[in-house]
């Protein structure tokens, strides 16, 4: 949300897609993060347009070394 309020929105759709990537693939039912995420939805706007830059940029999150 901070790169769309510094006007940068690409890279804020970019962060977007990688997080709901992230909660997909965790399972993730965390109260918090569904806030944030219903905020940056709000903020975002065109969500269909944010899943779509997913799934064209092909963004993979990747596992933390342990």
């Amino acid at each position: 949300m901070a790169h769309w309020h510094l006007g940068d929105q690409d890279e804020a759709r970019q962060w977007y897609a990688k997080a709901v990537q992230w909660m997909t693939e965790h399972k993730s039912t965390d109260e918090e993060l569904q806030r944030f995420r219903a905020e940056a939805e709000a903020l975002l706007g065109d969500i269909a347009e944010a899943e779509q830059l997913k799934q064209e940029t092909n963004i993979e999150v990747e596992a933390s070394d342990k």
